[in-house]
């Protein structure tokens, strides 16, 4: 992933090591975040485009 949100799905893991008795956890919590990263990566450049166009800043042409 090319944006910091990927940084995240590691806290889960680096949690783990100093709080042991949430390890049951991990594993469910690094998918969920994994998740909500791609999603968010894939969503928001839509979201910010049509915000954009409502605003007439968007650009003509996309990179």
């Amino acid at each position: 992933m090319s944006c910091m949100a990927g940084l995240t799905i590691a806290i889960a893991s680096v949690i783990t090591l100093s709080y042991p008795e949430l390890a049951q956890y991990r594993q469910t919590a690094v998918s969920q975040i994994a998740l909500a990263v791609i999603l968010t990566c894939i969503v928001t450049p839509f979201i910010t485009q049509k915000i954009a166009q409502k605003k007439g800043i968007a650009m003509a042409e996309p990179y």
